[in-house]
């Protein structure tokens, strides 16, 4: 199964998402914590962005259907302190 992965990547010109792909021949876990960071959900912009959101859950559904059971926690530091205490 070909599984997504994002990460935000910062520059001076500003942040962004890169999406790449990997191949997994076998599950290794049946039980996985994902902790997800709030700013991960804004897609490198404050709030919650519904784009970025829908593509994880396409993510953690590829791997519930591998019969692995996930919990996921959602930081929301950046969202309580606001933008500016980020």
């Amino acid at each position: 199964m070909v599984f997504s992965f994002f990460k935000l990547e910062e520059s001076e010109a500003g942040s962004r998402i890169i999406r790449g792909e990997m191949f997994v021949a076998e599950v290794k876990y049946k039980r996985v914590l994902l902790k997800l960071s709030g700013e991960a959900l804004g897609g490198g912009s404050y709030g919650i962005d519904p784009e970025v959101v829908g593509m994880i859950a396409a993510e953690i559904t590829k791997v519930m259907e591998l019969k692995t059971e996930i919990a996921v926690v959602v930081g929301g530091g950046n969202i309580w302190r606001g933008t500016e205490g980020s």
